[in-house]
C-alpha cells in the first residue's frame, strides 16, 4: 500500500493509465487494513479520472457499488451497476458481471421481474463463465420460487444439478431446494430422494446437511410418516455445528408434528369410542 501511496503523493507526471491503475490498486489497500473512506476516495479519483481506460472506470465502479452496498445504500449500488452498463467499450465478461450483481440487489429490493432479466442475461452471455452462469441458474430459480412458478424454479435447479463438474456448494443448494419444489407440488417421493442425494454427498457441509435433513423431516410428516419426520428433526436438534436458525426451525416443526400425532391419537380415540358404543 505504501508504494501505491508514495507514487499518488509524488507529484510526478504520471501518465493516466499509470495513475488510475494506482488509485485502484490503493483503493483495495485501503479496504484490507479498514480505511473505507480512502477506499471510496480513490475508487472515485479513477472514475473522475479523464481519460481513464474503460476496464479500469468499470472495476472502479464495481469496487464502488460494493462500498455502497456496506453502507446498505442499494440505490447507489444500482446506479453504479447500471452506469457500468452504459460504458462504451465495456467488455463481454464486465457485462455479465454487473448485470448478476445487479440481478442480486435487485432480488433484495423485491423487484423480482427484474432480477429474473438480468440473471436470463448472465445466463446468455458469451462473456459469462461456468461458474458465474451456474450461480445465476440459481438464483433464478429462487426467484421463480418466489413468484410462484414452481416448474420453473425446477428446470432452472435442474440446470444446475446436470451442470458436468458443478461444485458440492451449488449441488447441494440446488438439491435441498428442488427438493422443497417437489414437496410444494405434494410429489414427496422425488422431494425425499433430492434431499436423501444431500445427505449422502461426501463433501456436504453441516449447513447442507442439516437443510437437508430438515427439510426431508417436512416431507416425511406431509406424507403422513411421523416417525421418520420425529428422526430427521431429532438429527437436526442434535447435529454438531448446525446453524442455530436451522435448529430453532427443527424444534418448532418437531412441536408441529408431535401436536399433529396428538391430534390423530385423539381422533382414533374418540372414533373407536363411537364404534365401541
Amino acid at each position: 500500500m505504501a508504494l501505491y501511496g508514495e507514487l499518488l503523493e509524488s507529484g510526478a507526471a504520471l501518465p493516466v493509465e499509470t495513475k488510475a491503475r494506482a488509485l485502484l490498486r490503493h483503493g483495495v489497500c485501503s479496504r484490507e487494513t479498514g480505511n473505507s473512506d480512502r477506499e471510496f476516495a480513490d475508487y472515485s479519483a479513477v472514475i473522475n479520472l479523464a481519460g481513464a481506460p474503460t476496464e479500469l472506470v468499470v472495476k472502479a465502479r464495481l469496487n464502488r457499488s460494493v462500498c455502497f452496498d456496506r453502507q446498505g445504500d442499494h440505490d447507489n449500488v444500482l446506479a453504479e451497476i447500471s452506469a457500468v452498463m452504459g460504458l462504451p467499450g465495456a467488455t463481454a465478461e464486465q457485462l455479465a458481471w454487473a448485470h448478476f450483481r445487479r440481478g442480486d440487489y435487485l432480488s433484495k429490493k423485491g423487484d423480482i421481474d427484474s432480477a429474473i432479466v438480468d440473471y436470463s442475461a448472465v445466463i446468455d452471455s458469451p462473456g459469462s463463465n461456468v461458474e458465474l452462469s451456474t450461480v445465476a441458474r440459481f438464483n433464478r430459480g429462487v426467484c421463480m420460487g418466489k413468484k410462484g412458478e414452481i416448474d420453473k424454479a425446477i428446470a432452472n435447479y435442474s440446470a444446475v444439478i446436470d451442470q458436468p463438474g458443478v461444485i458440492t456448494e451449488d449441488l447441494a443448494m440446488a438439491l435441498v431446494n428442488r427438493g422443497i419444489c417437489y414437496a410444494k407440488k405434494q410429489d414427496f417421493d422425488k422431494a425425499i430422494a433430492d434431499l436423501d442425494a444431500v445427505i449422502v454427498l461426501p463433501d456436504a457441509t453441516t449447513e447442507h446437511l442439516a437443510r437437508a435433513r430438515l427439510n426431508r423431516g417436512v416431507a416425511f410428516r406431509q406424507k403422513g410418516d411421523h416417525d421418520k419426520a420425529l428422526a430427521d428433526f431429532d438429527a437436526v436438534i442434535a447435529l454438531p455445528g448446525a446453524p442455530a436458525d436451522i435448529v430453532e426451525d427443527a424444534r418448532e416443526q418437531r412441536r408441529k408434528s408431535e401436536r399433529r400425532i396428538g391430534h390423530q391419537t385423539t381422533a382414533e380415540s374418540i372414533s373407536m369410542k363411537r364404534r365401541g358404543g
